[in-house]
Parts: structure tokens; C-alpha cells; sequence
């Protein structure tokens, strides 16, 4: 039995995740065996949370008194909760035997409620009573609905989980998933020239890590996703070795075999900044900023809100020789985005012609790189 939990406003808000926040988290990834983004492992931190402070509420209020159920005989001065009031308290000022020729010998308390300092009474000691059957739990108030927690409060818990695996070192993370590294399954240097041997064969073409995995020779019986998950991390770990694939989906190549545009930024597209008051450009030169709307023209407040399909991108003379796309505030929102990794290899095709072009996307420069021949 207990009452409706209900927790401060800014309690989700303003909440650290504690040593012992992330040891549960442990705990979960253990028994799952799988590697999960932050946003599974939110809900399992949410409910955790609840269950603490509702067994830390429930502690608190066996210690400042026990329900009351008037089966039970009780005495001046004990301190009662009534579950059937709302989970009332009160404290027990006299005692006297009951009356009443239907009912055998029972008592009558008077007790002081703690909240208005009324005097009620109460019948104790009473064989019969529906009371003393366990009162219906008080429904669960919608501020502790974890489904709701997790719709207001969920990005901002995200991060804060975020922060707090980064500093555990117990705990690795590949492509937006994390896991515990004592699961991890060693992967051998031999196995990673394998790995290598493979991707080179590919003449640059990025694979999966399941294309990896069939000739890297793993025991036999391994979990399919901690063996995978097990040589993505080794992989990481490898300078020989770059992630570049979008977000949800692991692409593995080889940092020499990438276009060595995508590798170090193009001439043309080198840029120093030149310190400037804002302040002092005119409305001209401001829509014309506005009209270039390339990868170094300022993001607004519109542009980081506005949902787009589709954009028009201004070719300025920069791309057109280096053979790349800006991509602005607006037009990032078009291209395929990734959990760490700041180049993206996929794939442009041309409307007209359907002619397919590999491209790679560097987030990190704020362009798009594969359309020098085109």
C-alpha cells in the first residue's frame, strides 16, 4: 500500500544523475546483452528513478507513523496515516471504550489531524470493517507517468546521461549505442589486417561490419550484436579505420582510401576569419549574405526551426571549382546527419538523368563532396 507519489516541479529539470543512476544503467545493459542509444536506456533511468523515490517516500512514511485500520487496537500518542483520507496523519489524544448495542466492545479515539490540528474520531478495534481490507491504491498522478516524464523532460535527460557514461569507463559507445566493455569480445590484430585486407579490396566502396565480420574469423556461439557491436569498437579504436555512415547504419572504409577532399578541406573553400562588427553591414549587404546562404552565413533562429523539403543552393564560384555544394543552416536538414563521425559517404542522383554519384558530406566543413565531374 501505498500513496500518489508527487515530486517537485523541477525535480526532472534539475535532476544529476548519480554513481548509482549509472551502475542500474550497468545493470541493464548486462542483462539485455545489446548495446542501446540513450534514448532506450532514458525510460529503464525514468522508472528507476520513480521506484527510488517512492521506496525512499514509503521508508519516510513508516517512520513517521503506521496506517490505520480499526481492526488494530492502538494507544494515546501514536502517530496514524489514514489511507482511506487521502493519507492523512494524525495523532491519537484519547481513548475511550465504544458504545453500541449492535457492535461488541470496541474504542473510540480522538485524534489531532496533523495538517488542520482538527479533532476526529475513530472506531479501533473492530473485527468486522471494510476498512481493514488494504485500501485501493491511489491512482498514479500523471506528473509520474513515465511515458509523459520522458515526452516533456526526455532530451534534456539524454544529455545528462550522456555526460555522465562519457566519464565511465566501463562503459564504450559506437555509432549512438553504448555498452559495457567487460562484454567486449577481443578482437586481435590479425583479425583487424583482415578487416583492412577486406576494405581495400572494396576499392574505397564503404562496407557494413556484417561484410567484415564473415572474414575475420570470430569464435564460433558469440551474440550476433555483441559481436558486432564488439569489432566496431575495435575498429574505432584503429587510425587504419573510419566510420562513415549516417546515422543508424554503420559504414566502415579506409581513412587512406577516402578522396583526399573529403580528408582535408579544398583550397577554395579554406576560410580565416575576419573579425567584424555586424552591427555596421546594410540591409544590401545583408540580403545578399541572405540570397549566398552558404555553409559560413549565420544561423537564425527560423533556420534551426523551419522544416524543409526542399532548398535552393546558390553555386558561388568557391564550389563550382572545388566541385562541392555548401551546406547551410537550411540545407543540412536534407543530407544525412551521423551520431560522431564528421564525413558521411552516400549517394546523389541527378533527377533528370538518374545518373548515381558517391558523395560524401563533411559536417565538420559544412560541405558536400563528388560533383566535380557532374
Amino acid at each position: 500500500m501505498s500513496g500518489a507519489l508527487s515530486l517537485p516541479n523541477e525535480y526532472w529539470s534539475s535532476l544529476q544523475v548519480s554513481p548509482q543512476d549509472v551502475e542500474n544503467l550497468h545493470t541493464v545493459l548486462f542483462e539485455r546483452e545489446t548495446p542501446l542509444a540513450v534514448r532506450d536506456l532514458c525510460a529503464e533511468f525514468i522508472e528507476a528513478r520513480i521506484k527510488m523515490e517512492r521506496a525512499a517516500a514509503e521508508k519516510k512514511q513508516k517512520s513517521v507513523g503506521k496506517n490505520f485500520f480499526p481492526k488494530e487496537k492502538y494507544q494515546v500518542g501514536d502517530e496514524l496515516i489514514f489511507p482511506a483520507m487521502e493519507w492523512r496523519r494524525g495523532r491519537v489524544t484519547a481513548l475511550r471504550g465504544g458504545v453500541n448495542p449492535a457492535v461488541n466492545g470496541f474504542d473510540v479515539l480522538t485524534v489531532e489531524m496533523e495538517d488542520d490540528h482538527s479533532q476526529r474520531m475513530f472506531a479501533a478495534n473492530l473485527e468486522s470493517h471494510f476498512l481493514n481490507e488494504a485500501p485501493i491504491p491511489v491512482p498514479e498522478r500523471d506528473d509520474m507517468n513515465p511515458a509523459l516524464i520522458l515526452k516533456e523532460y526526455g532530451e534534456l535527460i539524454e544529455k545528462k546521461l550522456e555526460a555522465a557514461f562519457a566519464q565511465d569507463e566501463g562503459l564504450v559507445k559506437i555509432a549512438g549505442r553504448w555498452f559495457p566493455r567487460a562484454l567486449l569480445v577481443d578482437i586481435g590484430q590479425g583479425q583487424l589486417n583482415l578487416a583492412e585486407a577486406v576494405l581495400d579490396m572494396s576499392a574505397g566502396e564503404p562496407l557494413p561490419t556484417e561484410a567484415l565480420i564473415k572474414d575475420i574469423e570470430l569464435p564460433a556461439g558469440i551474440n550476433p550484436r555483441l559481436a558486432e557491436f564488439s569489432v566496431n569498437y575495435a575498429l574505432q579504436c584503429d587510425d587504419r579505420f573510419d566510420e562513415v555512415g549516417p546515422a543508424g547504419q554503420v559504414l566502415w572504409c579506409l581513412h587512406r582510401l577516402e578522396p583526399d577532399l573529403v580528408r582535408e578541406t579544398p583550397l577554395q573553400l579554406r576560410y580565416t576569419e575576419i573579425e567584424h562588427d555586424r552591427g555596421n553591414l546594410t540591409p544590401a549587404m545583408l540580403n545578399l549574405e541572405a540570397q549566398l546562404d552558404d555553409e559560413l552565413t549565420p544561423v537564425s533562429e527560423t533556420d534551426s526551426r523551419e522544416e524543409v523539403s526542399s532548398v535552393i543552393i546558390s553555386l558561388i564560384y568557391p564550389h563550382l571549382r572545388a566541385g562541392t555544394l555548401p551546406i547551410s543552416a537550411r540545407a543540412r536538414k536534407l543530407f544525412p546527419t551521423a551520431y560522431e563521425t564528421s564525413r558521411v559517404r552516400f549517394t546523389l542522383v541527378d533527377g533528370k538523368t538518374k545518373q548515381r554519384m558517391p558523395a560524401w558530406v563533411v559536417l565538420n566543413k559544412g560541405y558536400v563532396f563528388g560533383l566535380r565531374e557532374w
